[in-house]
């Protein structure tokens, strides 16, 4: 079996381009290529794929594109899950504040608290636009949790009593998918 030529020391990687230091033995041509550009036998003797790797020596530390073992950038697993928690609880809150209890609704018999727990529902769903707003990751987890025990606040203040009305079940779900939405978000600091 024949192998392919070695690219000239012209197309890349000469002399005096990279640190020195050991090659893997027999795999290539001194001076060829830069130490750490391929993971250890990784090509059989001479053979390159052709525009893999950028020009210059790689930093320590660091792979060449498409390199196996290459650090890949964290995904957020749950973010359909975490925007739909926000969402579900901004619905929740005020469906749960127009059930009627007792012939009246939230709205008409606690208009400060039903504001106050709109607001916090509200609040909790901002950093979903958090990247429209200019903030961090951090920043939007950190409004996210001020909304979501806000909301928690009133469902411990006000709905628990009453928890075994339809109003206090609808107004349950809705902080606890507001705490779902919080805990499994990027950027917590806990």
């Amino acid at each position: 079996m024949t192998q392919p030529p070695l690219p000239p020391p012209s197309s890349g990687f000469g002399a005096g381009q990279f640190a020195p230091g050991p090659f893997p033995a027999g795999q290539f041509a001194p001076g060829q290529f830069a130490p750490g550009q391929f993971p250890a036998g990784q090509f059989p003797a001479g053979q390159f794929p052709a525009g893999q790797f950028p020009p210059g020596p790689v930093p320590p530390g660091q792979f060449p594109p498409g390199a196996p073992g290459r650090p890949a950038a964290p995904i957020n697993r749950f973010g359909a899950v975490v925007l739909l928690a926000r969402i579900a609880a901004v619905v929740l809150v005020p469906l749960g504040l127009s059930i009627p209890f007792d012939s009246s609704s939230g709205w008409v018999t606690q208009p400060a608290w039903s504001a106050f727990a709109m607001l916090a529902a509200v609040t909790q769903l901002l950093p979903a636009f958090g990247g429209g707003l200019g903030w961090s990751v951090q920043r939007g987890w950190l409004v996210s949790a001020v909304g979501t025990g806000a909301l928690l606040l009133f469902w411990l203040l006000i709905v628990l009593p009453g928890i075994g009305s339809n109003e206090g079940f609808c107004l349950t779900l809705a902080a606890a998918v507001a705490a779902a939405g919080c805990v499994l978000a990027p950027g917590r600091r806990w």
